[in-house]
């Protein structure tokens, strides 16, 4: 079963956070776009806990898990496990760099997701 524990309050958290990241409270304000005075009241012990949305915000700009964030049992900074691709997605992905540019934008366009600049001076290859 799985199971959370919150350890300490988002307050700890994001103050941890600012420390580790070396990121000044007023700082994190500005990039927000929010009052040094609402990043005040997030760090306090006993103050108020950010929406949601705000919470997905803070996290991504000091680059932390947004769980632990919220004072849960979960690694600081959230790592994706790795694991080298199969040989089917080395052919694919192959196939892919040396298709046409005109081919990369229809497979692109079947897949749903917006074409990255993949020329091999930019992944550095070659």
């Amino acid at each position: 079963m799985f199971e959370l524990k919150r350890e300490e309050s988002f307050g700890t958290r994001l103050t941890k956070a600012l420390i580790y990241r070396d990121i000044k409270p007023h700082d994190l304000a500005v990039k927000m776009g929010v009052t040094d005075g609402t990043i005040s009241q997030y760090r306090k012990e006993d103050g108020i806990d950010p929406k949601i949305d705000r919470v997905a915000i803070i996290a991504n700009i000091l680059q932390v898990n947004p769980v632990w964030l919220l004072g849960y049992s979960v690694p600081m900074i959230f790592e994706p496990k790795l694991r080298n691709p199969t040989q089917e997605e080395q052919d694919v992905l192959a196939a892919y760099l040396d298709a046409s540019d005109e081919k990369k934008d229809i497979i692109c366009g079947i897949l749903g997701v917006k074409r990255a600049n993949t020329d091999s001076k930019s992944l550095g290859v070659g």
